[in-house]
């Protein structure tokens, strides 16, 4: 069908994105936490898969540490002068 034959797409009424169902929300046990792959497979036996995703909230005593070492690292850093921007100059 050429360009100019393509019927126009119908919008829809405003009133439909009012009507979106909220995100589930599932609360895991620690023990299953521990585990995410067989976490994802009891959430799709128990049908959360329809929903496209999931909100998971952590077990209260779920704590991880932190995994960013920053000794010995150096991050760059370069000064912009912000008026050589708008003149094409990086």
């Amino acid at each position: 069908m050429p360009l100019e034959e393509t019927p126009p797409i119908p919008l829809r009424e405003p009133e439909s994105y009012l009507n979106i169902p909220e995100i589930p929300i599932y609360e895991p046990t620690a023990e299953e936490f521990r585990q995410p792959i067989s976490l994802i497979n009891k959430l799709k036996e128990m049908g959360y898969e329809k929903y496209g995703c999931v909100k998971l909230r952590a077990p209260a005593e779920w704590n991880p540490e932190f995994s960013l070492t920053l000794q010995n690292k150096k991050i760059a850093t370069r000064t912009q002068v912000l008026q050589n921007l708008t003149k094409g100059k990086v």
